[in-house]
């Protein structure tokens, strides 16, 4: 009886493409715009990751924290050579895109349609067909899961090849990984940064990666028991680790039916064919070792190929990793931070290797917590396809959008956590944009939106500046919490614009946070009421703050906090007052009568004049169970109305992306937000239809894994990377009650 390897497979509600196809037209932005070759990103939350886009080519960088590169590197390549008993053999560089300064002249590259890429967050699969005699499969992955606060973190890929012999002769296949030394790249070359003047609206650097500056990188071929690979290394000029420096490595295993070859270092501005003759010979390489570190202005790159043959009706897997250790991160000139990932491995940058042990060791066990996790979403029948797929999809921002998460610390036990508010605006954290787009932080990672909220409530008593150099009064909700170029958490507020409904905007996320997460962490209250108390008496003061809509329900998420509070004292009575609980009774019963002296709003029946802010209001109310009374309230014809008006633009495009007239802009977040408050009402079939034209025009237009803010209805896009998509998440609370 002989043992078949299960073959894996794929969910059927994946985003797919055939490999290497591109957009006639997609969509296209002034600013920022890399293009629509964009695949789903394989790392760790804050720890930095790499996208391969589905022709096959890695070209997305975010290494260093908060920073943007995109471009190709294509002797950073998977390659296959497959010889099929008394044939020719057929050999491939496994992206569709053959580079365009004319290196690498000797590859062969993937032919165009050869299959298809499916994608579904954290995971993604290249399936190749109609090229080669075998069915091959590469499934491609990280280990990030729901509540996860460890294996999330890594800095760690893992691509499992899953090879399957359909005909009736044999087949030797070997399985090539190239990868360019990185080490050193990614860090700032000015270790001095220009600061934005104050009230600007999008913040700037002098940043400049130190890419392709390789002097002093060296590579080593590691055998180690039954794993081999490539170490990336660096010859360090400094005794204290900086930023940027570190490891990365590739690596496979070996067994008595595989093979390995490998060459240790090689060119990879040259025509290739130091590797690529011997590859495309028989699938070997000529096992060279060579350590000499790169001079300066050299490129070295390293190879390994793993070589096997499949007799008719076999299947065969293997594995390959990819990891890195780059475990400083730097802002503001002097003000570093270890990344969480250095939690669980030495703070050296000497930990490359260990984790490719790691990863080998646990990544069948990770890639089964992963389904366990999306399981019963992907079972439910109440939920299409096209739902569950941009559902997960979205979750990309959370690696991907700038993510910081520091190691942990005596006062942050679980370390600090960011996301930017978009590529265009890297504010971290801008409350206004997480109003909506923190809905997935709150159900997947509860524990990291919750440091968020705190690191507002601690930066509230804080001032920053003073005269007219003012960026921050104590009292004022700070807007966001930093920029990268700066200090974040510390230096608050960096987008100064004036806004009178800061407050309030902490106040029910606060809430939220505490109810939609169980209603049991009333510490977590305990650690924002002083801020909470604070910042209301200065928003009162200020007299601004009864402008804004949000006013009425940040009292009144403020009263419902009160009210925990008093049944349940704090087990740290530092938090408390020295009169507690007629301190807490006198400010709920204030806060009382500022909210009954608020006049009453009416409705306005016109459509179009409702503002963003009133269907947030409505939604937040409807979510946190909060009394209506003197709300604005919105009816069913006024949504309806609304809805209608607001879309039509782009239902009578069909979805295409030719040029208009039409100006209307559609804003992601609150299209997102607009749905879910459909869901609390009952509509969902309207709830669904908006949401899917929504998801159809990002998806079917190039704007896959860099879903922007606004979208118009003339094929224009703007701040893609933005944390906005990640509203579907609110919609998928209230379809699931919030567990």
């Amino acid at each position: 009886m002989k043992f078949e390897i299960p073959r894996p497979q794929i969910p059927s509600c994946t985003w797919q493409r055939p490999i290497g196809l591109g957009w006639d037209r997609p969509y296209t932005a002034s600013q920022n715009d890399d293009g629509a070759w964009h695949g789903m990103p394989l790392g760790g939350l804050g720890s930095g990751c790499i996208g391969r886009s589905h022709r096959g080519d890695f070209n997305l960088w975010h290494l260093d924290g908060g920073e943007h590169i995109f471009r190709s590197l294509p002797a950073c390549q998977f390659s296959i050579y497959e010889e099929r008993e008394g044939e020719q053999p057929q050999v491939y560089a496994l992206s569709t895109q053959s580079p365009q300064d004319g290196s690498l002249s000797r590859w062969a590259w993937y032919p165009e349609g050869g299959g298809t890429y499916h994608a579904l967050y954290p995971r993604s699969w290249f399936k190749y067909e109609g090229v080669f005699h075998s069915e091959i499969l590469c499934e491609q992955f990280s280990p990030v899961w729901a509540g996860c606060y460890q294996e999330s973190s890594y800095p760690v890929a893992l691509f499992d090849w899953t090879v399957h012999n359909p005909t009736d002769r044999p087949i030797a296949l070997s399985i090539m990984l190239t990868w360019q030394n990185l080490v050193g790249w990614f860090a700032n070359a000015h270790k001095t940064q220009k600061n934005r003047p104050s009230g600007d609206r999008h913040p700037t650097s002098e940043y400049q990666p130190k890419w392709r500056e390789s002097t002093g990188n060296f590579n080593q071929w590691i055998q180690d028991h039954h794993r081999v690979g490539c170490l990336f290394n660096r010859v360090r000029l400094y005794d204290e680790l900086q930023s940027g420096e570190g490891q990365m490595a590739i690596a496979s295993i070996i067994n008595p039916a595989i093979e390995a070859f490998y060459t240790a270092r090689w060119n990879p501005e040259g025509d290739g064919g130091e590797v690529w003759d011997y590859f495309a010979m028989n699938g070997s390489l000529p096992d060279l070792q060579n350590e000499t570190p790169a001079s300066p202005g050299e490129q070295i790159a390293a190879a390994m190929a793993f070589r096997f043959t499949l007799r008719p009706g076999r299947t065969r897997k293997i594995p390959f990793i990819l990891a890195w250790d780059f475990p400083v991160i730097e802002f503001g000139a002097e003000i570093a931070y270890f990344r969480r990932h250095s939690d669980f491995f030495a703070r050296t940058g000497k930990n490359a290797w260990t984790m490719v042990r790691t990863a080998l060791k646990h990544g069948d066990v990770w890639k089964d917590k992963i389904e366990t996790w999306q399981k019963p979403t992907l079972d439910r029948r109440d939920i299409p396809d096209w739902f569950k797929m941009a559902l997960f999809n979205e979750l990309y921002l959370l690696t991907d959008g700038g993510t910081l998460w520091t190691a942990a610390t005596e006062t942050d036990p679980l370390g600090q956590f960011a996301l930017w508010e978009s590529l265009d605006c890297r504010y971290y954290e801008s409350l206004r944009q997480r109003l909506s787009g923190s809905f997935a932080t709150l159900m997947l990672f509860p524990r990291l939106e919750k440091t968020v909220l705190e690191a507002f409530a601690k930066a509230i008593p804080v001032e920053d500046g003073e005269g007219e150099n003012i960026r921050k009064i104590a009292g004022e909700t700070p807007r966001d919490l930093g920029i990268s170029s700066e200090h974040p958490w510390v230096k608050t507020n960096a987008n100064c614009r004036l806004d009178g409904q800061l407050s309030s905007l902490f106040i029910v996320q606060v809430y939220r946070n505490y109810l939609l997460s169980g209603a049991t962490d009333t510490e977590f209250l305990w650690e924002c009421w002083s801020a909470i108390a604070f910042t209301l008496a200065y928003a009162k003061k200020r007299g601004k703050e009864e402008e804004g809509q949000f006013w009425r329900l940040g009292l009144k998420a403020a009263i419902a906090i009160a009210n925990v509070l008093l049944e349940n004292p704090a087990a740290n009575p530092n938090l408390q007052t020295p009169h507690y609980p007629e301190d807490l009774v006198n400010l709920r019963d204030t806060y009382q009568s500022w909210l009954e002296a608020i006049p009453i709003l009416k409705e306005d029946n016109t459509g179009e004049a409702i503002a963003i802010e009133a269907i947030f209001e409505e939604l937040y109310r409807q979510l946190l169970d909060l009394p209506s009374l003197g709300d604005r309230t919105l009816s069913e014809n006024t949504l309806t109305e609304f809805s209608q008006t607001y879309l039509l633009p782009f239902r009578e495009r069909k979805l295409d992306v030719e040029t208009g007239e039409n100006s209307q802009e559609i804003k992601v977040g609150m299209t997102f937000a607009l749905a879910t408050l459909l869901l609390l009402l009952g509509r969902k079939e309207e709830s669904l239809q908006i949401a899917e034209m929504l998801v159809k025009l990002i998806y079917n237009n190039g704007l896959q894994f860099r879903t922007p803010a606004i979208l118009s209805p003339t094929g224009t896009f703007q701040k893609s990377h933005s944390l906005d998509g990640m509203t579907i998440w609110a919609m998928y609370g209230v379809l699931s009650q919030f567990s």
